[in-house]
């Protein structure tokens, strides 16, 4: 028997359940990136013309979740800010 993924037979499997939701584990100070993470948490460091954490976001958002914790420390303030402003098509928790 062929593996056939789960969404091309139920769409989104997700959608509508009312008590799911994401969570983002941004909170690691990116210490391996040296000068890179020192004004700026990881999460929001542009990899192809965006911030890593879009990329989390976007898939969250295509699997149906739009209720969003994250859970932030180094510079947290900086991208509870940061996707406040942005991104208001979540319901984001820090």
């Amino acid at each position: 028997m062929a593996f056939v993924p789960v969404n091309a037979w139920l769409g989104r499997p997700y959608e509508g359940v009312p008590w799911l939701r994401g969570v983002i584990l941004a909170a690691g100070n990116g210490s391996r990136l040296g000068s890179l993470t020192a004004n700026q948490p990881k999460a929001l460091l542009e990899v192809g013309g965006r911030p890593l954490v879009d990329y989390t976001l976007d898939a969250m958002a295509e699997a149906g979740i739009d209720q969003v914790v994250v859970v932030t420390g180094y510079l947290g303030a900086t991208l509870e800010d940061d996707l406040t402003t942005r991104r208001r098509d979540f319901d984001l928790r820090f």
